[in-house]
């Protein structure tokens, strides 16, 4: 008896004996796991500040995106609303395309002498669609100088100036798809690639420019719809320079279709055409330049 107590007092002494390294081990274990769980923390509280700033500094950068869809919706609701805009931008081009593709060659069939036109009259026909789209543009720009819009927007972050070149360069490209889909109609053949997409670029030209004439120089939409018929009968008279021998043609030079009908005629001629483009590009510059200046004295006095 006296043995086995010696014996359990022996192993009670080592077990205390033994008891301070368990201690030391379970708090480095201690020790170590908190490290880890701190520097799993901080990395992921790192991870999250860094998913944070992307998603503002993305969220900051579609903001000026989302504005600009949030007017394509706004804008495509008046449209749809008013019978005779959705006409014009929607049904015309079609109507047009179609009359290109079937009416056209069933006319030249029964009148031989149209023929000789074939070219001149696609082109005025694509003319008319264009200053049509451009009429649209107009009619919504009068509607929100009625409503103040206008005004109200040189208060807001996205400015007059992005709101104007939203609304032209939607209806502009617009009208270059159109144009291309025109150009390339039979009886087109001699441009190439390059030249009709350079004459379907000059012919939407006649977008901004019909937009802001409209929108500058009528006070109301009956007012506009008086202007843009004038305008349209304006923009035909080049194609009188067709039938015009003498210098006196040129007289019609100062309207940039002019040279836009007659870019198009010296390249299916085989003739030189730079100088045409050069002229095309400078008036309807000065043009565009001339009417903006006007449109934002007339809106903001």
């Amino acid at each position: 008896m006296q043995g086995l107590s010696g014996w359990q007092n022996a192993t009670c002494e080592r077990r205390q004996a033994n008891c301070p390294q368990f201690l030391n081990l379970n708090l480095n274990l201690n020790l170590n796991l908190n490290l880890n769980l701190n520097l799993n923390l901080n990395l992921n509280l790192n991870l999250n500040l860094n998913l944070n700033l992307n998603l503002n500094l993305n969220l900051n950068l579609s903001k000026p995106m989302q504005k600009l869809l949030r007017l394509a919706r706004l804008d495509l609701r008046m449209i749809l609303r008013e019978e005779m805009l959705w006409f014009m931008l929607f049904v015309v081009p079609a109507l047009q395309f179609s009359l290109a593709l079937l009416l056209l060659p069933w006319l030249e069939a029964r009148f031989p002498a149209m023929a000789e036109y074939h070219p001149l009259i696609l082109m005025l026909m694509t003319l008319q669609v264009v200053t049509s789209i451009g009429f649209v543009l107009a009619s919504m720009l009068l509607d929100e100088r009625d409503e103040q819009v206008l005004t109200a927007l040189r208060t807001m972050p996205i400015g007059v100036n992005t709101f104007l070149f939203y609304r032209l360069s939607t209806g502009t490209f617009m009208a270059v798809v159109f144009s291309y889909c025109m150009l390339s109609a039979p009886g087109m053949e001699g441009l190439g690639a390059a030249a009709r997409l350079t004459a379907a670029f000059l012919f939407a030209g006649a977008v901004p420019i019909t937009a802001l004439a409209l929108a500058a120089l009528s006070g109301n939409k009956v007012e506009g719809l008086a202007v843009y018929k004038a305008l349209s009968i304006i923009l035909i008279l080049p194609a009188g320079s067709f039938f015009i021998d003498s210098w006196m043609q040129y007289g019609l030079g100062i309207i940039p279709v002019y040279w836009t009908l007659h870019y198009v005629s010296n390249i299916l001629a085989g003739k030189p055409a730079a100088a045409a483009l050069l002229l095309a590009l400078i008036t309807h510059s000065l043009a565009l330049g001339g009417l903006f200046y006007l449109f934002k004295r007339r809106v903001f006095p």
